[in-house]
């Protein structure tokens, strides 16, 4: 969970800078706007997938027998 936190506040972090760093660049009216609800809706739906696509995989990995497994290797 730590890398996930790690990655989410990088990333949100990275994403913000470089808005706000474009829009100072272009010189635009523009303000720039980070709604906490779509910062929140991004973590909720990155963790749902991460979840996903790690414990699938992991559940049928843990069902086979290991001798089997590595003979198909």
């Amino acid at each position: 969970m730590i890398p996930l936190m790690i990655g989410f506040v990088g990333g949100t972090l990275l994403s913000f800078l470089s808005a706000v760093g474009l829009s100072k660049a272009l010189n635009t009216d523009w303000a720039f706007v980070m709604p906490f609800e779509a910062v929140i809706l991004a973590f909720g739906v990155a963790t749902i997938i991460g979840l996903i696509f790690g414990i699938y995989p992991a559940r049928k990995a843990a069902k086979l027998n290991p001798i089997e497994a590595l003979r198909h290797e």
